[in-house]
């Protein structure tokens, strides 16, 4: 009469992968210029150059002109997933072994010509319990021993053009699909009555005084990516920890770098927030408020380091031309 109240899922391996195409189209584009004067004028936009003709951007593909259409695939393998789903003790639990991401492209036939791994992670797990104390509602704990995560902008435009075309397909089933004739019996259930709305208030007064706690407990972290052209950026952190990700985070053995050379390092650092307290001058006591929150951050052994061979102009420039180029191409 409960129905199912426990589920096991157990999954040694599996292996997927999805192959598309990318358009190579060269195309021309208007570009409006933004500049911000600040106090002498704010900001202003130029549509159009000091001749009055109109500012344009030419979108051309540096693929050969044999190739108009950019092959890729997106590969995904996971070892040794598991999934149990406890109704009686409201606890689910997930353990994953390894999960690894490839993204690859194709000039030629069976030819990849770049590799980029997404994302490789090791010994997940995640635990999601609720009912335990009276002030905590969910209790939930991510831990893994590595992860590691990497981007590129073609990765970034393909992912975008498959997203677009999952959107439009959308659309297209929801307009041709038929209408169906039940959006009255939905406008009658929402609009409730005044008995129903204060249930509802109550319920959601309840909700708020309950809070959810998110633990994190990540050995290695590794980031890389592509920020621009001739512009590569790692960031690494050997541990990360937190009781509750909602107030606070530690981190150990944190590094920043530009094209290999070390711009940040600290052995630890810790971010946290504290609500705002307000002080009441009856009894000099702080009252902490329900507004905004304080950030609070300390550090220990913390480095900063500005190589001289790092050119920071051209790495700024990079960088703000690699986000113009996405904009105009998205």
């Amino acid at each position: 009469g409960k129905g199912t109240r426990l589920v096991n899922l157990n999954l040694e391996r599996c292996c997927v992968n999805f192959c598309d195409d990318t358009g190579l189209d060269n195309t021309i584009i208007d570009d409006p210029k933004s500049v911000n004067y600040g106090s002498q004028g704010g900001r202003v936009s130029f549509k159009s150059l000091a001749d009055g003709t109109p500012r344009t951007a030419s979108i051309l593909s540096t693929a050969p002109e044999v190739c108009k259409r950019l092959k890729y695939s997106v590969s995904l393998e996971i070892s040794q997933f598991s999934v149990c789903l406890n109704k009686d003790k409201h606890s689910t639990q997930v353990e994953l072994e390894r999960a690894k991401s490839i993204y690859q492209e194709y000039l030629e036939e069976h030819k990849p010509c770049s590799n980029v791994t997404l994302f490789d992670m090791h010994n997940a797990k995640l635990v999601r319990r609720s009912g335990g104390l009276n002030e905590i509602d969910v209790c939930s704990l991510f831990s893994a021993t590595h992860i590691s995560l990497g981007w590129e902008p073609d990765v970034h435009l393909s992912f975008y053009e498959l997203f677009l075309r999952l959107r439009s397909l959308v659309y297209a089933q929801r307009h041709n699909g038929p209408e169906s004739g039940c959006d009255k019996g939905i406008s009658s259930v929402k609009d409730g009555g005044p008995s129903e709305k204060t249930n509802q208030s109550s319920s959601v007064d309840k909700q708020k005084k309950k809070e959810s706690m998110f633990a994190i407990d990540v050995e290695t972290l590794t980031i890389s990516a592509e920020v621009g052209d001739g512009v590569e950026v790692t960031l690494e952190a050997q541990s990360i920890f937190s009781e509750n990700a909602c107030i606070g985070v530690l981190l150990e053995g944190l590094m920043l770098a530009f094209n290999g050379s070390r711009v940040f390092k600290t052995t630890r650092m810790q971010i946290s927030r504290i609500p705002t307290a307000s002080l009441n001058l009856s009894d000099s006591v702080p009252v902490m408020t329900g507004g905004p929150w304080d950030w609070v951050v300390q550090g220990l052994d913390m480095h900063i380091c500005m190589p001289y061979k790092l050119q920071l102009r051209a790495i700024d420039d990079s960088i703000e031309e690699m986000l113009r180029g996405l904009k105009l191409i998205s």
